[in-house]
């Protein structure tokens, strides 16, 4: 199939699609801004003020968890905070959000006396979230439990434990060798056994590899890519390094689990990259840097697959996705017109023609069983296209990939505003069928990135990003109960959620107006109701129906200042309900219509 042109049939009937048989119209949208997060600095640096790189949820406490690096001195840190000020050019921070993000649980530097970043952040259990930094700082508390105590070179990775009621920090250390340069830490992720396993990049030449590692020594010139596991009480159990003589390797993309393997990718700078017989592609593409993509068995820890991903310029592969029976979907972004996709691919060539900027997205099924790539293909508009993450769908076969695009003419989608530079939109795309099924805006401002998304076990979508030092003439649309409501710094972060139909404009932009002291937002409510109660005391919420039936019930603490919480509708019939709040003092009631 190839890509048709924006304002086609297959474009109509997929927007029909996407958003249930209803036209989406200006006064409707499929997202919404929950919280902007930073300070108050004024920047101009390439990084931005704060960078959110890692988002993560806590299901147990319905808490929403973001992590990255800032250089802004003034973020609204918790008295329990691990640190509470920042103490170099660039740290790295952790902030925790209730479900509605009205309210900062926790929020706390991280690092040291030096340059920091945090690079992931994974809740490991329902109680414990684990916080990986590439740091250059050597005095990082460290509890003498688990990894170092002390940092084993320059620039290494520290790891923290983290309770996620307390808050303290119940394990830290440090990983990495010697080597003066450059040992950094990229992704974490635990697998199906409690396991947790890490990937980043090392120019040291004395990790410490196990005994049944694929490659035990290092042997690029500069860095080679290194995965690393350690068990549930953090004890090292493999690692191994990954790269060639000739050129550099990182695995600065993306890594996955399915039944039976593991699956990372990075990137490659030059030739000499092992490779196995069976590789889609067995040499380096030519131009500035190819991604790679590397599968281990996780039965043998046998380096079972390995190929180059590029062509003559440039290339970035670091979402990846376990689709079930041993098949994985991949998605990137590449510069090159010579990149090596397959017949059956949906758009078979690069369409961006911006001189300055060249770039379309990738999108790729791979079958672990044969080894073999099902169908790898292009997708983009005119311009600049990219996409870092990708997450399940709404249904068996279907995934959702946000892409960043400056494109003026992007597939199934309608022509881009003068006034924005990057828009984010939602791709849902048919993995079985390799085409995509429908697209809608995820958010349209001057210019604006996504970071990373999850979808709950509860199927919340969740996505966090960061809008620029461009954006300022425009304000960002956010809901009014959000934590931060109005940019203050150059470059803001912010935190959004997805519907899975449009919602009025006027029903996200406010929440219903408070009576009794009780506020409720959406109205209409789908999926769950938030609400906002003005107390100094513990509140008992209850949902009730027209025959007097309590069919949800919560009980929220009050924060000194005010009660906020949520009630999920999942399985709630279409009506008219109810919501009553008590506490010891007061009863305050609201009428909540809830439609599917």
């Amino acid at each position: 199939m190839k890509k048709e042109i924006v304002g086609s049939t297959l474009v109509w009937l997929s927007l029909l699609l996407a958003i249930g048989g209803m036209k989406l119209c200006a006064q409707e949208r499929n997202w919404e801004v929950l919280t902007l997060f930073g300070g108050n600095r004024d920047s101009t640096t390439a990084f931005g003020d704060t960078n959110p790189f890692a988002l993560a949820y806590d299901e147990k406490r319905d808490r929403i968890i973001i992590a990255g690096l800032t250089f802004e001195p003034d973020l609204p840190t918790t008295a329990n905070a691990i640190k509470r000020t920042k103490t170099d050019m660039m740290d790295g921070f952790i902030a925790v959000f209730n479900s509605d993000c009205s309210e900062v649980i926790y929020c706390s530097y991280i690092g040291g006396t030096n340059n920091d970043a945090v690079a992931d952040v994974v809740v490991l259990d329902d109680d414990r979230v684990l916080v990986a930094l590439s740091t250059y700082s050597q005095d990082i508390p460290t509890t003498g439990t688990a990894w170092l105590s002390t940092a084993p070179g320059y620039h290494t990775s520290w790891f923290g434990v983290l309770s996620l009621e307390t808050f303290e920090l119940i394990h830290a250390g440090f990983f990495g060798g010697s080597n003066t340069e450059s040992d950094a830490i990229s992704r974490a992720m635990v697998l199906q056994d409690g396991s947790l396993l890490m990937t980043g990049a090392a120019a040291s030449t004395d990790l410490p590899v196990t005994d049944d590692a694929f490659q035990k020594e290092k042997k690029g010139s500069d860095r080679d890519a290194f995965i690393a596991i350690f068990d549930s009480s953090f004890a090292l159990t493999f690692c191994s390094y990954h790269g060639g003589a000739d050129d550099t390797e990182d695995a600065f993309g993306g890594v996955v689990e399915t039944e039976n393997y593991l699956v990372f990718t990075g990137n490659a700078y030059g030739e000499g990259m092992p490779v196995t017989m069976n590789a889609h592609q067995d040499t380096f593409g030519g131009g500035w840097l190819d991604a790679y993509m590397v599968v281990i068995s996780k039965e043998s820890r046998e380096r079972v697959y390995s190929t180059y991903l590029g062509g003559d310029d440039k290339e970035l592969m670091q979402g990846l996705l376990s689709l079930g029976n041993d098949r994985i979907a991949l998605v990137g972004g590449t510069s090159s017109k010579d990149f090596p996709i397959t017949p059956n691919a949906w758009q078979s060539v690069l369409v961006d023609t911006n001189d300055w900027s060249t770039y379309d997205a990738i999108i790729a099924v791979f079958d672990l069983k044969s080894m073999s790539f099902e169908q790898m293909s292009f997708f983009g508009g005119n311009s600049s296209d990219f996409s870092r993450v990708i997450i399940r769908g709404s249904n068996d076969g279907s995934v959702f990939l946000p892409i960043e695009t400056a494109s003026y003419e992007f597939p199934l989608m309608y022509s881009k505003s003068d006034s924005v530079t990057f828009r984010c939109v939602l791709v849902s795309y048919n993995t079985d069928t390799y085409e995509p099924l429908a697209a809608v805006p995820l958010i349209e401002v001057t210019d604006s990135s996504i970071k990373s998304m999850l979808r709950t076990e509860g199927d919340r979508i969740l996505y966090c990003g960061r809008t620029t030092r461009y954006s300022r003439s425009k304000e960002l649309p956010v809901r009014s109960t959000g934590h931060r409501t109005k940019r203050a710094g150059s470059d803001d972060v912010y935190i959004a959620t997805v519907y899975n139909r449009p919602v009025s404009v006027d029903a996200l932009s406010e929440a219903t107006p408070s009576l009794d002291g009780l506020s409720i937002h959406p109205q209409p409510a789908r999926e769950a109701l938030h609400f906002v109660l003005n107390s100094s005391e513990d509140a008992t919420v209850m949902l009730y129906d027209l025959l007097g039936r309590c069919i949800r019930e919560t009980r929220v603490h009050s924060n000194g200042q005010g009660v906020h919480g949520l009630l999920r509708l999942g399985g709630v019939p279409p009506g008219v309900y109810l919501l009553v709040a008590r506490t010891k003092t007061d009863i305050s009631t609201r009428k909540v219509v809830v439609t599917r």
